[in-house]
């Protein structure tokens, strides 16, 4: 049975009546999701934050100035006087692994610096957040981890925003306003539902993956290999591979049932997990839990994949024992 074909739904209440039970509800009650408003223009036109920016943007250059100098420096130091075609092997490693080294260094300070900005920026507007607005808890974390999770972050960061977010809620998901709008004439039931498969965008990761390799091929053809695109794209590339090797979900489908979303062996469920939805005119959903992020880009067309994840993850009835290809 389709659950988003009504006649289905007919021949299964047909059925329950002629069984002596009640029909099941096309409009079953739902758990209640949360609409976060559009706040954060607020954020961007304060004094606070343009000035917290500019100082950041001015710390950032001369942090950056600092590591190309570095670099350069050590160039010079292991090579004197020889141009780079004249350089030894042994040069070229040293010099390779000791900028990789205070290229690294360089990133992590930044990272800290911009964390650091972020928690101030956080502390000036946590105060202009109602205490009543269903939203909060979702609004401090996006000011304090700078912006909505994304796949690259780590277990430890995706926890702590979580954390966040869930502390004296049990809401599943956390949608924007033209999300909630459409989910609002989503079809609601509390039958039981089959898993299925969504086309989830580039979610399954196979497909990014192959992209990145095209593009630093291009790069290594056209720029050589020493390119800031290759390291880039480079870099980009090995984290997503770790990510889907662990999950075992290179070239696997994104599997939604009743309370659960699974890619590879990693599973999602509305016990320890939310989602968030936003986007137009197709919807871009994160979903957020211990194992880490999910993003999936998906049709927010009545019948189709959105309303397919929506109907089962918001279903009454979680049922977290379902298998991903139970019939």
């Amino acid at each position: 049975m389709n659950p988003l074909h009504p006649h289905d739904a007919s021949a299964s209440d047909a059925h329950a009546i002629a069984a002596g039970h009640a029909p099941h509800s096309t409009e079953a009650v739902m758990p209640a999701c949360v609409t976060v408003p559009r706040w954060r223009w607020r954020v961007y036109v304060h004094p606070a934050s343009w000035m917290l920016g500019v100082f950041t943007v001015v710390v950032l250059g001369i942090l950056s100035a600092g590591v190309v100098g570095a670099c350069v420096a050590v160039s010079f130091i292991v090579a004197e006087n020889a141009s780079i075609s004249q350089w030894t092997t042994a040069q070229q490693v040293i010099i390779i692994v000791t900028d990789l080294v205070i290229a690294a260094g360089g990133i992590g300070l930044a990272a800290l610096l911009i964390r650091r900005a972020a928690a101030m920026s956080a502390r000036t507007f946590e105060a202009t957040i109602p205490a009543s607005e269903p939203a909060r808890g979702f609004m401090v974390a996006e000011l304090q981890e700078s912006g909505p999770p994304r796949d690259p972050w780590t277990k430890r960061k995706t926890e702590r925003w979580l954390r966040k977010v869930r502390s004296g809620s049990d809401t599943r998901a956390y949608l924007s306003p033209w999300i909630a709008d459409r989910a609002a004439k989503f079809e609601r039931t509390d039958r039981p539902l089959e898993p299925e498969q969504i086309d989830s965008g580039m979610a399954s990761g196979g497909r990014k993956l192959v992209i990145y390799a095209i593009i630093c091929g291009f790069a290594v053809w056209r720029f050589g290999a020493f390119s800031p695109i290759v390291f880039g794209f480079g870099i980009g590339a090995i984290l997503l591979l770790i990510r889907l090797i662990r999950r075992r979900a290179l070239f696997t489908p994104v599997m939604v049932g009743q309370g659960w979303i699974q890619h590879g062996v990693v599973r999602w469920t509305v016990d320890d997990s939310v989602i968030f939805a936003d986007g137009w005119p197709n919807s871009r959903v994160r979903v957020i839990g211990p194992h880490g992020v999910l993003t999936l880009n998906v049709s927010t067309k009545r019948g189709k994949d959105f309303e397919c994840l929506w109907m089962r993850w918001m279903h009454p009835h979680p049922n977290l024992t379902q298998q991903a290809f139970d019939a």
